[in-house]
C-alpha cells in the first residue's frame, strides 16, 4: 500500500472519529455520501433522530465531493458502504470490480435540465455548450450525457462538461452565467423555477422512476458485514415510516443537513413529499431505468455486451426483508 493511500485512509477514518457516534457494544459501520442532497434524506433522517444506534450500530458518515472520491474510499476500504448513485457500480462492472447495488434508497426522476436564456433547446448547445455537472463521470454527467444523445447531440464532441460540485453550486452557476446548461434536482429545480427559468427536458417524461439513489457496497463486504448492512437497512426503512408521519421536521432535518436557510422552507418541504413519494420501502429499483442504463453503457462501448441485472444488483437484502418485513 502507497504512502499516499495509507494517508488517504488515516484522514478517512480520522473524519469519521471525529463526526461518527459511538455505542458500547455496537457493530461498527463506515456510510459515505458521494453529495449533500436531498436523495440522503432517509439516511439523515436515521442519523439525526440515532435510528441506526437503536439497531445497534456505531454509525460513522463521510461526506465526499462526488461519486468518483465515493467509490474510491470503498475501493480503499475507507467506507462499508455508500449512499450514492448506481453510476459507480456500472463503472465498477466496466472494469471487472465487485461493487453491486443492495438496496434502492429513491426512484425519484428528479433530474431536469435548465439553460441560459439564450438557449431554447438542447440542439441549440452544439458547437458553444458548456454543461456544467458535479463531476466528470458522476451521476449528472453520465445522465446529461444521455439525455444528449436522445436529441442528436454528441456530448463528446457537441458541448463541454465543466466540474462545478453539487446540486446547488449547479444552480449558482447558472444563475450566474458560468454555464448554459444544468442537470438539476430538487429543491434547485424548484429554485430555478420560482425565479422563472423553464426545463428544456424533465426526466420524468422519459422515465417515470429512475434509480436516482442507492445503497452500494462490495461483494466481498456483503458477506463480511451483512449483519451490519441490514440493521442500516431497517433503520432506513423506519426513517421513511417515521418521515411520512412527521413532514415537517422531516424538513428541518433535510434543510439543516443541506444548510439551507429560513426561508426557503416551503421548497424544502415540496422537496421532501416529492422525494417520499418515490423511496421505496422495499428496496426494489425500477427495472426499466435500470435497463435503460444498461443500454446506454452498452451503445457507448462500456460493456462489451448488455449484463443481466444481477450482475450489477444484488438481491440479498431486498429479498430477506421481503420475507421478514420490519414492524
Amino acid at each position: 500500500m502507497t504512502f499516499r493511500i495509507k494517508r488517504f485512509i488515516a484522514g478517512i477514518f480520522t473524519a469519521a472519529t471525529i463526526f461518527g457516534a459511538s455505542a458500547a457494544g455496537a457493530q461498527p459501520l463506515t456510510i459515505g455520501f458521494s453529495t449533500t442532497d436531498l436523495s440522503n434524506l432517509l439516511v439523515y433522517i436515521a442519523k439525526d433522530r440515532k435510528m441506526f444506534e437503536a439497531e445497534g450500530l456505531q454509525t460513522n458518515f463521510i461526506t465526499f465531493q462526488n461519486d468518483n472520491a465515493a467509490a474510491q474510499a470503498l475501493m480503499a476500504g475507507a467506507v462499508q458502504v455508500n449512499c450514492a448513485s448506481i453510476f459507480p457500480v456500472f463503472e465498477s462492472h466496466a472494469v471487472g470490480r465487485d461493487f453491486t447495488a443492495i438496496w434502492g434508497l429513491s426512484n425519484l426522476p428528479g433530474y431536469n435540465w435548465y439553460s441560459l436564456p439564450a438557449f431554447k433547446t438542447l440542439d441549440d448547445l452544439k458547437g458553444k455548450g458548456v454543461v456544467g455537472v458535479s463531476a466528470i463521470g458522476a451521476m449528472s454527467h453520465q445522465l446529461s450525457a444521455w439525455a444528449l444523445t436522445q436529441v442528436g447531440v454528441d456530448p463528446a464532441k457537441d458541448v463541454r462538461f465543466l466540474a462545478l460540485g453539487g446540486p446547488m453550486e449547479r444552480v449558482a452557476a447558472l444563475k450566474a452565467g458560468q454555464v448554459s446548461l444544468i442537470p438539476a434536482t430538487p429543491p434547485g429545480t424548484f429554485i430555478l423555477e420560482a425565479e422563472g427559468y423553464k426545463p428544456l427536458v424533465e426526466l420524468k417524461n422519459i422515465a417515470p422512476e429512475f434509480t436516482y439513489e442507492t445503497y452500494y457496497t462490495r461483494r466481498s463486504t456483503i458477506k463480511r458485514d451483512e449483519a451490519a448492512l441490514r440493521k442500516m437497512l431497517t433503520a432506513t426503512i423506519k426513517a421513511k415510516r417515521w418521515a411520512i408521519d412527521n413532514r415537517a421536521e422531516a424538513t428541518k432535518i433535510l434543510m439543516a443537513n443541506m444548510g439551507a436557510p429560513d426561508d426557503q422552507v416551503d421548497i424544502y418541504r415540496k422537496s421532501v413529499d416529492f422525494a417520499l413519494e418515490y423511496s421505496p420501502e422495499s428496496g426494489e429499483f425500477p427495472s426499466k431505468s435500470v435497463d435503460v442504463l444498461i443500454g446506454f453503457y452498452t451503445e457507448k462501448g462500456r460493456f462489451k455486451s448488455a449484463p443481466e441485472h444481477s450482475a450489477l444488483i444484488d438481491r440479498t437484502f431486498i429479498d430477506y426483508f421481503k420475507a421478514n418485513p420490519v414492524k
